[in-house]
């Protein structure tokens, strides 16, 4: 990607069949994170960030990260499907939970991961200064713990809204368990392909000086 790391004049995006935005738009959060758009795959959407990580995406809100790729150390992990079907989150009624299991594959070793999910309904709310029909869910995952307290051990919680038409989470509220901690995270701009570098270094400098 080069010296990707901040361009842009803001684009007000429509909602489009493909339920996703252009490949090169870049995406700019309420903490800072800059993520641009690479590739279009068959599983999902790849984003590059402006420290050279890739993060392959399910077309699925559930879904953790199926890929995660440090371009510059080669390091690399991938998160497949064990048990369930994330696919039938929203044929459930509303406020159900649905099961399931990803095994998560870095550095040779496996762990399994447990998640569980609930669709909580859609919501119509401004996104980038335009009205969208939005999708909002809950999800904590949990992994063995061993010793003493052996058995399934929750280690966050996430509360989100999902914009089908762009195809991003436009709001994230996380919580580590462990540490008692929530963090929120807000998409507040999408660039254009090829947008100007200095307009998008002011957007961030600005981001993450708030």
């Amino acid at each position: 990607m080069g010296h990707f790391v901040l361009f842009g004049v803001f684009i007000a995006l429509s909602a489009v069949a493909s339920a996703t935005v252009p490949i090169g738009t870049v995406a700019l959060y309420s903490d800072g994170r800059v993520e641009k758009l690479v590739a279009i795959e068959e599983n999902g959407l790849r984003w590059e960030d402006d420290r050279m990580r890739q993060f392959l995406r399910s077309r699925n809100p559930i879904m953790p990260i199926l890929e995660s790729r440090q371009l510059v150390t080669g390091k690399v992990y991938f998160q497949e499907l064990k048990s369930g079907d994330p696919r039938q989150i929203k044929d459930l009624p509303i406020g159900t939970p649905l099961h399931f299991s990803v095994t998560r594959v870095r550095d040779g070793g496996a762990q399994t991961r447990y998640w569980r999910c609930e669709f909580l309904g859609d919501v119509r709310d401004s996104v980038l200064g335009k009205a969208r029909d939005l999708e909002r869910y809950r999800c904590q995952r949990s992994s063995l713990s061993f010793g003493k307290m052996m058995g399934l051990r929750t280690r966050d919680i996430r509360n989100f809204i999902y914009s089908p038409d762009l195809g991003v989470i436009v709001r994230m509220e996380r919580t580590n368990v462990k540490l008692q901690r929530t963090r929120t995270r807000k998409l507040i701009a999408l660039f254009e392909p090829g947008v100007d570098y200095r307009t998008l270094s002011r957007a961030v400098r600005k981001a993450r000086k708030d």
